[in-house]
């Protein structure tokens, strides 16, 4: 498959399915990403399985088995284009939910409670901005639990998916 790159100059097409230089890819990437559930690449530590349940978005959930543990984790990658972003995390909240660290490339870029101390909501959505990406290029985004709320009984991630849209360059 061969990957392309529109130019301003002319509107040529710039082939960079195999990068020659540095250059060739700069701007190269979707403005909207969005991460699926099950999309991950790899399993931290914990046992997560998947779900369906009309509750969330796109009827699906991933999540952290058992009422997780502190330091359970998954790996999602994806190509980000240099910029700045604004995460959406679609997951539920609930009175068994920890808090989770999202990291790009190993730097915690937020950390979200999903805490909620009645009952589950479901296809809750955590929203946060100025996510800066230093460099275009191939990132590794992790989810880790870090800790709980004081009054939660539990550490469990339910994911539905993340959505990072660019809102400056």
């Amino acid at each position: 498959m061969r990957i392309y790159r529109i130019t301003t100059r002319h509107s040529q097409l710039t082939d960079v399915s195999t990068p020659h230089t540095p250059s060739d890819l700069s701007g190269v990437g979707s403005s909207v990403i969005v991460l699926l559930n099950q999309m991950y690449s790899e399993i931290l530590q914990g046992n997560w399985s998947g779900g369906v349940h009309d509750g969330y978005f796109l009827n699906s959930y991933f999540y952290n088995t058992d009422a997780g543990a502190d330091g359970d984790g998954i790996r999602y990658k994806c190509y980000m284009r240099k910029g700045t972003y604004k995460l959406f995390f679609f997951s539920r909240k609930g009175p068994n939910d920890g808090i989770v660290d999202i990291k790009i490339d190993g730097n915690v870029v937020a950390t979200i409670d999903l805490y909620h101390p009645d009952s589950n909501v479901y296809n809750a959505v955590s929203i946060v901005e100025n996510i800066v990406v230093s460099d275009d290029g191939l990132k590794t985004i992790d989810l880790v639990v870090n800790g709980k709320n004081p009054d939660s009984t539990g550490y469990t991630v339910s994911l539905s998916a993340l959505c990072f849209i660019l809102t400056s360059t």
